[in-house]
């Protein structure tokens, strides 16, 4: 608490769920540099990410050239719930194998399998990586997926702290899906009109690449950009539909 002419104010504490606190410290983790990977000139996931305030970032955002960014902290913070419980299941599995780091995921995968735990399809569990396929979250990851004893789906995951895809990765741990299929639905996002009586909107389930409106009359393709009195871009989008004000991005 601190005191500035006779007046009290307290700094609020913010209290992170456990959840939170496992993704930040999977964003934070220090997964390594190599002179040969591109950080050295982009910076790497992990160093960017030091000293962001993942709480108060927006769960989505349209860059200046109109691309669609989804904030992984908040994709994941919606669709996963950390375990601890299993997490620790896991890592006791690790310490006895000797196994650590996103290497020890196949391995954990193969011995769920021999102990007859399926995939969400009922099949062999898969690793994923989203960099193959369309997303839209800011930061790649790898995980797989199984069905637990209690008939929940659990999520072993790495993230992708590096900058070069081929390296990076964070240790895994064990989640929980809350949101069912929760997990795959790495491609949707959303855009609304922030005018009062404008109902504009639209949709993607491909990253941004396609864009679906409940306003049939304007698509979403080459946005507006919004300009200030001079003449200058602010680096936001005017509605197509009312063209009175900006477009607002959304994870959903």
């Amino acid at each position: 608490m601190t005191t500035d002419n006779n007046t009290a104010t307290a700094k609020t504490e913010v209290v992170l769920t456990a959840t939170q606190a496992a993704l930040i410290e999977m964003l934070t983790e220090n997964t390594g540099v190599h002179f040969l990977d591109s950080g050295g000139v982009y910076g790497r996931g992990w160093q960017r990410a030091q000293g962001r305030d993942f709480l108060s970032e927006p769960d989505a955002t349209l860059d200046k050239w109109g691309t669609l960014s989804v904030s992984l902290f908040h994709f994941l913070d919606r669709v996963l719930e950390f375990d601890e419980e299993v997490n620790q299941v896991f890592e006791d599995w690790c310490d006895l194998n000797e196994e650590g780091g996103l290497g020890a995921m196949k391995p954990y995968l193969d011995y769920l399998v021999e102990c007859g735990y399926e995939g969400i399809f009922g099949d062999d569990p898969e690793i994923y990586n989203i960099y193959n396929g369309e997303h839209a979250v800011d930061q790649i990851f790898q995980y797989f997926c199984w069905v637990g004893d209690d008939g929940d789906t659990y999520v072993c995951l790495s993230i992708h702290g590096g900058c070069d895809a081929r390296g990076g990765y964070t240790d895994c741990k064990i989640f929980r899906e809350i949101e069912e299929h929760g997990i795959h639905d790495v491609a949707r996002g959303g855009l609304y009109c922030e005018a009062d009586g404008c109902d504009a909107g639209w949709y993607t389930d491909s990253g941004g690449y396609n864009w679906y409106g409940n306003n049939q009359e304007r698509d979403f393709k080459d946005p507006t950009p919004e300009r200030d009195e001079d003449g200058e871009e602010t680096g936001k989008f005017l509605c197509p539909c009312c063209g009175k004000a900006t477009l607002k991005a959304s994870m959903y």
